[in-house]
């Protein structure tokens, strides 16, 4: 009998510790990100060399597809511009505009349309495009190479359009998203761009998936007045974890955006944050890694309020989640580990208490220099604000002061007539 007792308890043990070192590996890697494989950016077909092309309107997209044997009014018999090579000029390699029949444009290589302008400048009718596409419909953009311009691809106010499975390499911007609704991005690759992997400007109800963009040389999303947009499975990460000059502030940065959605999303190793809201509210951030970035890993600021994020980790930065003046945000069901300086700090200043106000439940904490930390940040006395009470004192000195003028006329004149 004291047999079977021992082995029963031989058998706990082992399985005890068995689930111990399950857990604890499980945990140990959840801190670090995910690896990415090694993706080929060479063409992957032989392409014919071709001029820059131009096309405005349905009638010259039909004069120009006229060979290929379809009538672009539908998906099945669409329009193609497939297997060329565009290389090195001042315009857009590829510009079409004013169009709605149905296009694919496939297996294009795409080099070296840009201006050369001192410093970079962000006034986006200074550089060229790869691919430039305006005020068109029913575009697909599919296995093309982006090298060396201004702009990979620009749509602008254009809709259902999809790029997806494209390779992006050391473009300023890599896609560029302007007033342009229902786009689908999903697969692509994009390296070395000097600015911003994706941007979008006034542009709503776009979905984007398993997208991949390297940090190494600039920031990941932007997000400018664009709401309802949609991130599935994209990863955003700096593989060498070199600190270098150029690489990215920021993985992800939102403003005035909101109503936008994050799901599975890893954003790693930026040298600035992670995610950063300002003047944003009502996003979501749900099962996103953010690991390993120099500052905050998310940082909300500035009014971004009703923010959701829920069962994420969030490790191995300075402040992992950083409230700045922002109401009502939902932090719950994450893991929050190893931030240098703490895992959540709400800030405030001493006049405005209700900022405090954040829904902060059910988070894991671990090895954090200390895990939720309120800051109440005093004014100095050139700051304090003008309060109602205030400003009624200013407006009642001032019609005092009025008066006063006013009774030193009346005496002044009364003295006159005598």
């Amino acid at each position: 009998m004291a047999k079977k007792n021992h082995l029963r308890i031989i058998i706990v043990t082992l399985v005890f510790t068995m689930v111990v070192t399950m857990g604890s590996n499980s945990f140990r890697g959840i801190h670090e990100p995910p690896t990415i494989k090694e993706v080929d950016l060479s063409p992957k077909s032989s392409q014919t060399p071709h001029a820059p092309i131009e096309i405005d309107g349905n009638a010259q997209l039909e004069t120009f597809c006229v060979e290929n044997g379809s009538d672009g009014l539908s998906w099945e018999t669409a329009f193609q511009i497939t297997n060329l090579s565009l290389g090195w000029g001042d315009a857009s390699g590829i510009y079409i505009r004013n169009t709605e029949r149905f296009l694919i444009l496939s297996h294009l290589q795409v080099v070296g349309f840009q201006h050369e302008i001192p410093n970079w400048t962000s006034d986006e009718n200074k550089w060229e495009k790869g691919i430039k596409i305006q005020n068109c419909s029913n575009v697909k953009i599919l296995n093309c190479t982006m090298d060396f311009n201004g702009c990979g691809i620009h749509i602008n106010t254009s809709t259902n359009i999809t790029v997806a499975e494209n390779y992006f390499t050391d473009n300023f911007f890599g896609i560029f998203l302007m007033s342009s609704h229902n786009t689908t991005i999903s697969n692509n690759y994009l390296y070395d761009h000097h600015r911003v992997a994706i941007i979008s400007r006034e542009s709503n109800y776009n979905q984007f998936i398993s997208n991949y963009l390297d940090l190494e040389s600039g920031d990941g999303v932007a997000l400018y007045t664009s709401n309802y947009n949609q991130f599935i499975n994209c990863t955003a990460d700096r593989p060498s974890a070199v600190d270098v000059w150029n690489a990215a502030d920021y993985g992800i940065s939102l403003f005035r955006s909101s109503y936008n959605q994050f799901i599975n999303c890893s954003i790693n190793r930026s040298m600035g944050n992670g995610i950063e809201l300002l003047i944003s509210s009502y996003n979501q951030f749900i099962n996103c890694s953010v690991i390993k970035n120099m500052d905050d890993g998310f940082d909300l600021w500035g009014n971004s309020n009703y923010n959701l994020i829920e069962n994420c980790v969030i490790s191995n930065s300075t402040i992992g989640v950083n409230i700045e003046i922002s109401l009502e945000n939902t932090i719950r069901r994450n893991l929050i580990a190893n931030n240098s300086i703490s895992g959540i700090l709400v800030g405030y200043y001493e006049y405005q208490p209700y900022y405090k106000n954040q829904y902060i439940s059910n988070n894991t904490f671990v090895d954090n220099a200390e895990d939720l930390r309120y800051a109440e940040w005093p004014l100095e006395p050139d700051d304090q604000p003008i309060t109602d009470f205030s400003l009624l004192n200013f407006l009642m000195g001032l019609c005092g002061f009025g008066l006063v003028l006013y009774l030193i006329a009346r005496i002044n004149t009364r003295k006159m007539r005598k």
